[in-house]
This record gives C-alpha cells, structure tokens and sequence, in this order.
C-alpha cells in the first residue's frame, strides 16, 4: 500500500530468496536489512519508487510487526470465511 500500487509478490520472493533469505522465516533483523540496503532497487526493477518518507514509515511499521499475531486483514478473512 506504500507503494500506491501492487507489489510483484513472487518476484520479491525470489528477490529474497537470491539474497539467501526465506520469506517464511524472514527474522525482523533481515527484513529491515532488505528494506534499508535492497527494497529501492527492487522497486526500480518494477517501475516503482517510494519515497523517503514512506520507506521510513514502512520500515516503522515492519519494525513492529510480530508474526504471532494475525494481521486485521487475516482477522477478516477468518471471521467472514464461508463455513465449509
């Protein structure tokens, strides 16, 4: 959403995975690394930026995200999910 657009996941996924890391055990240490030294460039590959501006509040945010707790947009899906 900081970007204004959709961000390629699978291509970020190899991204991480290139730079040795697994996104389904990403520690908070190499997540904020790849936003600091990788994410412009990723983005410029994209044809997509982010401003200072955002790139810090994006990091803010990533530097309190804890993986334990489900998201709200993961709280919705579960509680409006269709009952199967």
């Amino acid at each position: 959403m900081a970007v204004g657009q959709l961000v390629p996941r699978y291509g970020l996924w190899l991204r991480l995975h290139e730079l040795g890391w697994d996104p389904a055990t990403l520690s908070s240490e190499s997540l904020l690394s790849f936003c600091d030294h990788h994410l412009a460039s990723f983005l410029g590959e994209h044809d997509l930026a982010l401003c200072e501006r955002k790139r810090r509040s994006l990091r803010k945010r990533l530097r309190r995200f804890d993986p334990r707790y489900p998201s709200p947009e993961e709280t919705m899906v579960r509680l409006f999910a269709p009952n199967t």
